[in-house]
C-alpha cells in the first residue's frame, strides 16, 4: 500500500474549490484525487493536510516543517510518499501518483535527496580535496618531465623555435590533464544525470572540482525541478 500525504497551504475549504471562480489548479487536482480514489483503490491511500485546518500535523513531520522554516509557506504544497518527500511547490498528476504506487512507494532508493532545489552545488568544498590533490600531483609530474627535457636540451642552446616547442608541450600537457580530469568528473556526474533523465525532480548530483561542470549540473538540476513543479501545478 502506498500512502500519499499532501501538505497544502491554507484553503477556503477542504478542497479549495469554492466561490464563483475557483483556482483551476485546485480544480484539476480535485479531479486527480477522484480518479485516484476510483482507479487506484486498494493501492493508494491519499490524504490532504491543510495548514489552516491541521497546523500541528506540519510540526509532526520534521522534513516538511524544515522546508516551511527555511522557505516559508510558499514552498507548499509538499507531497510525501511513504515518509519521503517527492514533490515541492506543486500538486502531483495522476500519472505521478500511479508511478509511485507501481514502485510500491519507493522513491530514489527509499530516501529523499538531502540537497534542496535551491542549494548550490559547490566546486570548492572538502569533498573535492582528493580530486584537487590528484590534479595538482599530475600537473607537477608533467612539469617535472618538461623541466627535465628542457634542462637536458639547454646544453645545446635551444633556439627560439625550440623554446616555442617546449612551451607548446607544457601547455598541451596541462590541457591533457584538464581533459582527463573532466572525463573523470563527468563519470562522477553520470548517475545523477541518469536520474534526471528518468524524470526525478531532485536527483542527487555530487559536487565536482570543475567549476564549469558544477555550474552546468546546477543549472540542469534547477531546470528539472522547475519542470516537475510546473507539471504538478498545471496537472500535466
Amino acid at each position: 500500500m502506498t500512502h500519499i500525504e499532501i501538505f497544502e497551504p491554507a484553503l477556503c475549504c477542504a478542497t479549495g474549490v469554492c466561490g464563483p471562480e475557483p483556482d483551476e489548479t485546485l480544480v484539476r487536482f480535485g479531479e486527480t484525487v477522484r480518479r485516484t480514489e476510483t482507479e487506484l483503490a486498494g493501492r493508494v491511500v491519499l490524504s490532504r493536510t491543510l495548514l489552516n485546518q491541521q497546523p500541528m500535523r506540519f510540526t509532526q513531520v520534521p522534513a516538511v516543517f524544515d522546508i516551511i522554516k527555511s522557505r516559508g509557506v510558499s514552498a507548499l504544497p509538499v507531497v510525501v510518499v511513504n515518509g519521503s518527500i517527492v514533490l515541492e511547490g506543486g500538486y502531483p498528476t495522476f500519472e505521478q501518483i500511479e508511478g509511485w504506487s507501481n514502485n510500491g512507494g519507493r522513491v530514489m532508493g527509499g530516501k529523499r535527496p538531502r540537497q534542496a532545489p535551491d542549494e548550490q552545488l559547490r566546486p570548492f568544498c572538502s569533498d573535492n580535496v582528493r580530486a584537487y590533490l590528484a590534479v595538482l600531483a599530475a600537473w607537477v609530474a608533467v612539469s617535472a618531465v618538461v623541466a627535465w627535457v628542457v634542462t637536458a636540451a639547454v646544453t645545446d642552446r635551444l633556439s627560439l623555435l625550440g623554446h616555442f616547442v617546449m612551451a607548446l608541450v607544457a601547455v598541451m600537457g596541462g590541457m591533457g590533464i584538464m581533459f582527463v580530469s573532466s572525463l573523470i568528473n563527468l563519470r562522477k556526474l553520470r548517475p545523477g544525470f541518469e536520474r534526471l533523465a528518468r524524470g526525478e525532480a531532485e536527483p542527487e548530483i555530487p559536487p565536482v572540482w570543475c567549476p564549469v561542470l558544477t555550474s552546468a549540473a546546477q543549472a540542469v538540476r534547477q531546470l528539472a525541478h522547475q519542470i516537475a513543479t510546473t507539471q504538478g501545478r498545471n496537472g500535466q
